[in-house]
């Protein structure tokens, strides 16, 4: 008889404890990439570099890697979750449009994660800074080279629940830099 109560007692602990691992929310960033029409008519590769590191370190490379033919597709999106989930770690994130082998725009973010928390980064090429290559640590904004430090608690924070939060965002390609070479498909569901 005791043998018969343990067995439900147990598969209640077992259920419970998965449901929390289940529960806990992802530390992670959507970067979307999208361009002006008349940019966008140039654009026949994107080169995307993430880079990231901890406190006191360099930042490695993690993603190295050009988007061209059919899979330059507007808006290029990218999932990024930090390394060991340590939401201090920070990422710098630089894309170069191209038109044939000219580099024409080139955008860049230096950010971070918020801990348990999805939020959204989307970055622009935009016509008033085609032909401003900016150095490192700047991106342009309004043809002038500015610093390209975004504070990761200013990016637009994603629901758990909403996917209207995410202008633009249905059934595409999200391309994990944690994965090379490994593509997830966005699901809607991933928000309900």
């Amino acid at each position: 008889m005791k043998q018969a109560l343990a067995r439900p007692w147990l598969l209640m602990v077992t259920s419970l404890l998965c449901s929390c691992a289940e529960s806990i929310p992802p530390t992670e960033v959507i970067i979307q990439l999208q361009a002006e029409p008349t940019v966008r008519a140039i654009i026949d590769r994107v080169h995307v570099r993430l880079l990231s590191g901890s406190d006191g370190e360099a930042r490695t490379e993690r993603l190295d890697r050009d988007f061209e033919g059919s899979e330059l597709s507007w808006p290029v999106r990218l999932l990024v979750t930090p390394i060991g989930r340590d939401a201090t770690r920070t990422y710098e994130i630089v894309a170069s449009a191209y038109d044939g082998a000219s580099e024409v725009a080139r955008v860049r973010a230096i950010s971070g994660f918020v801990d348990g928390q999805t939020r959204y980064l989307n970055l622009h090429f935009k016509a008033d800074c085609r032909d401003v290559l900016c150095s490192a640590g700047q991106t342009c904004e309004g043809a002038v080279c500015v610093s390209a430090g975004v504070n990761a608690i200013a990016l637009e924070k994603v629901g758990p629940r909403d996917t209207t939060t995410i202008p633009g965002v249905g059934t595409g390609t999200l391309w994990a830099p944690d994965a090379p070479g490994k593509e997830l498909m966005w699901d809607e569901d991933r928000w309900q």
